[in-house]
């Protein structure tokens, strides 16, 4: 199981600290399964300028900097071109995987020649914060107790097979900052890959959870990453029905707690796009 030949990690890094590259690199570099090269991509990071002499330093990684933001779907397909091992692992920043996580995946999809794709149960660092139980429960996909066949892998790490990725030419560029985790197994579905889920790959998140982080990504949710090109009428029609939708269910499932979360999303929404949908991304 131990063979360098077999798997590469790709990740990529945009307004990233320096800090939670390492966290994620250093994790890779510990995994039980060896990696036979991890393929990091800057992609135009304009912020936090990515500082090569403060990372980790292994033969095995391999850095591409990119002048200009491409979108994660894009930078993803920067660096599969790179890639000649059997399988590849694309995982997010602040996200780490349990030791045995490469090992628990690559027995699934070595099973049957048709997994094209296997993810496992994610798990927050921080899970008794009232906000990331709201983000658990409304911004993630729910994960069962038992393994089967999924619709779709979230994107915070998945082992994927080279040859299903290359049958579909690898992710679709328009989706620049989300629904592109959905979209590649949809196209691999067509296929005939399936999407295979496991509960024995735990992989952990270290987002720090705060209101204003999870509202700004529930507008970039409500607007598919597109906030320029949503007119103001379309983005006022998409927050009230997803906070009626979701005021609703929480009221039904007596989940009173959350209700001040929803409040406050749905208002701070419309700040983030008359102010932030002006500002560069």
């Amino acid at each position: 199981m131990n063979d360098l030949t077999m798997v590469t990690a790709i990740i990529t890094s945009y307004n990233e600290q320096a800090a939670k590259i390492n966290q994620t690199l250093q994790n890779l570099l510990g995994q039980k399964t060896l990696i036979s090269k991890i393929i990091l991509v800057d992609d135009g990071s304009w912020r936090i300028p990515l500082q090569l002499e403060n990372l980790v330093r292994d033969d095995r990684i391999m850095i591409i900097s990119l002048p200009n933001n491409h979108g994660i779907s894009e930078a993803r397909n920067i660096a599969i071109q790179q890639v000649l091992t059997d399988y590849l692992l694309i995982q997010n920043i602040e996200i780490t995987l349990a030791a045995d996580w490469i090992t628990e995946c690559l027995k699934l999809i070595q099973r049957e020649q048709n997994i094209g794709a296997v993810y496992g149960k994610l798990v927050p660092e921080s899970g008794n914060k009232l906000i990331t139980k709201w983000r658990m429960r409304f911004q993630e996909q729910k994960y069962p107790s038992q393994e089967g066949i999924s619709s779709f892998a979230p994107g915070h790490a998945v082992l994927f097979r080279r040859a299903a990725m290359l049958a579909v030419n690898g992710y679709d560029k328009q989706y620049r900052i989300v629904n592109e985790d959905a979209d590649i197994c949809k196209r691999m579905g067509k296929r005939g890959y399936v999407t295979y889920y496991t509960p024995n790959a735990l992989c952990f998140s270290h987002q720090k959870d705060t209101i204003h982080l999870i509202c700004k990504k529930q507008i970039v949710r409500l607007t598919s990453g597109r906030i320029n090109e949503l007119g103001v009428i379309n983005f006022l029609k998409e927050n009230i029905r997803d906070f009626t939708n979701r005021i609703i269910r929480n009221i039904i499932k007596l989940r009173w707690y959350f209700l001040p979360i929803d409040i406050y999303i749905f208002f701070a929404g419309f700040y983030f796009y008359f102010i932030r949908s002006k500002r560069k991304p």
